[in-house]
């Protein structure tokens, strides 16, 4: 594959980066203060289902958060003894509260629940000397769960062992800010509790970190080319657990043909898309269509598909293929997010024009479950974004047509906490422009500014001020690195050099102005990246001056 040349601009490479971990005590206000009471549930001598609810407020102030384990605390008074046993834990977003909780097991939850944990836990013995900061155990999720912002959160805890030893945990009973509510039955396979207590329930700790941030709005580290033919999927591990609405994988299928299956088992690499098939008429399993279309990678002209992982996101690139009998290179990329989320890039020059019918339809989404799942209807995505869908197949069908109308942006789809996912469009891939330094001489500086955004296609243009009347030459540097050289050493009194110099344009002028037009090549490689330029003037053949510097950041909305 070709990169972009360095005299035009510099890579800037971002990675997604996750915070440092975080704790959350709930209920809150037992976070520095003891529960009233103990209890051993839900690992009390029987087999149990257990379920108890938070308020979403008090979960790092309402805002979503991705939690990694979970946390009891032991109580100050009571012994209790260690014992293995058989736990899955499941956790979930709930409208229900402290005051509503009900018997209905299944009720309670608002939206699909994460396993994140299902095995033998070896549980320690309690001393009966705990404290506040006494956390006999920590359960360490092997999913983790993605809670929504806003949503109240969801415990369900089922213990089917009946080891009959057991410790005593901290739990509050009516004190001062027990925001809780829980419930149980002795029986792992209840539909419906026996015993429902409001204002009270377990001391819980969560582990966890804010979710990912945005990811670029192109990644121009494509990775390893994965050498495919046409009509063909191949199974990779993503290296993270990925979970989408109802289930989770750690692998998938991709596929030649713009899509990627959510289970790395399926081998299906249909080409003749539609709506019907797309909702598992055919092909029952979850996947993603980052652009389900007939897709030839082996195809003269045409690039290949790469895949590129990091620890936290995996970005799948159908790079500058072209369609089944076509010639136009196109470029879509999946970047897919250990929190869930996804995003989506069209290239600016995105064609479905000509061919067979088969060969220009395409389709855009999300479907998740298996086998057969209800048709939502397509989804203008141009038109109707920013969505909170409430089902989890979501989708935008285009027939053969040139009316296409994604060309040069970035989708992004997130669960939401009713069991669908929020899908919007990026707002902030535009490109943009920002002065630093300042430009010589002090009395009269020449100044450059740009008049508009460099967003892939467009045109723009650097305006220049304060040009001496005795001007000989003037040019524009761009360079892909800044610099702060002080060049009075050579005489240019209050002057700076601001960039790296790497390539040089002529830049007309008419003292006291000087203009140049600039044009932002449609390649979706150089989105995000930054370009450094100045204005550099000749003054009666040998008098140098300089303008400010300006930072180009290269976009598209």
């Amino acid at each position: 594959m070709q990169k972009p040349p360095l005299a035009l601009l510099g890579c800037l490479l971002t990675a997604a980066t996750l915070s440092a971990q975080t704790e959350v005590v709930l209920p809150s206000a037992l976070a520095t203060t003891m529960g009233s009471t103990a209890n051993r549930i839900p690992h009390a001598r029987h087999e149990t289902k257990y379920q108890q609810v938070f308020l979403g407020s008090e979960i790092v102030g309402g805002a979503s958060f991705v939690m990694t384990g979970l946390s009891l605390r032991e109580d100050e008074q009571f012994v209790g003894s260690a014992g293995t046993y058989d736990y899955t834990i499941r956790i979930g977003p709930t409208t229900k509260d402290h005051t509503n909780l009900t018997a209905d097991f299944a009720g309670n939850f608002s939206g699909p629940a994460t396993t994140v944990f299902s095995g033998q836990f070896s549980l320690p013995a309690s001393g009966g000397t705990g404290g506040v900061n006494s956390w006999l155990f920590t359960i360490p999720f092997s999913t983790e769960y993605t809670h929504p912002a806003g949503a109240n959160l969801l415990v369900e805890w089922i213990n089917s062992s009946t080891t009959s030893a057991s410790s005593f945990l901290d739990f509050c009973f009516g004190d001062p800010g027990c925001t809780t509510a829980s419930c149980f039955a002795f029986d792992p396979n209840a539909t419906t509790a026996t015993s429902v207590f409001l204002d009270r329930g377990l001391v819980m700790r969560f582990t966890g970190h804010p979710p990912q941030s945005p990811p670029p709005c192109f990644e121009t580290d494509l990775g390893t080319a994965l050498a495919m033919g046409d009509d063909q999927t191949v199974a990779r591990p993503l290296g993270f657990s990925f979970p989408y609405v109802g289930g989770s994988t750690t692998d998938v299928g991709i596929c030649s043909n713009g899509f990627v299956w959510l289970d790395g088992v399926q081998t299906s690499n249909d080409f003749s898309n539609s709506v019907a098939e797309f909702l598992g008429s055919v092909q029952p399993q979850p996947r993603i269509a980052a652009c389900w279309r007939d897709f030839n990678p082996f195809a003269t002209g045409s690039d290949d598909v790469y895949l590129k992982l990091f620890p936290d996101r995996a970005v799948i690139t159908w790079h500058n293929v072209v369609r089944f009998n076509g010639t136009v290179p196109m470029t879509v990329q999946l970047q897919m997010l250990a929190d869930g989320s996804f995003y989506v890039f069209f290239d600016a020059n995105f064609d479905l024009t000509g061919g067979t019918a088969a060969e220009g339809r395409s389709l855009i989404g999300i479907k998740c479950g298996t086998g057969v799942v209800a048709d939502p209807g397509n989804t203008d995505y141009s038109a109707a974004l920013p969505i909170s869908t409430a089902t989890s197949t979501v989708y935008e069908f285009f027939g053969n047509s040139a009316n296409f109308d994604l060309r040069g942006r970035c989708i992004r789809f997130a669960p939401n906490a009713g069991g669908g996912y929020d899908v919007s469009f990026r707002t902030d891939c535009g490109g943009s422009s920002a002065p630093y330094g300042v430009g010589c001489p002090a009395a009269t500086p020449v100044s450059m500014t740009t008049d508009a955004p460099p967003n892939l296609g467009s045109t723009f243009n650097w305006n220049v001020t304060n040009v001496p009347a005795t001007t000989t030459a003037a040019a524009i540097m761009l360079g892909v690195g800044t610099a702060a050289v002080n060049l009075d050493f050579l005489g240019y009194i209050g002057c700076s050099s601001y960039t790296t110099m790497d390539l040089a344009m002529a830049l007309p002028f008419t003292p006291p102005t000087a203009t140049l037009a600039g044009t932002v090549p449609i390649n979706p490689q150089i989105l995000g990246m930054s370009l450094h330029s100045q204005a550099v003037i000749v003054a009666n053949g040998v008098d140098v001056t300089t303008s400010n510097g300006v930072t180009l950041v290269f976009g598209k909305l």
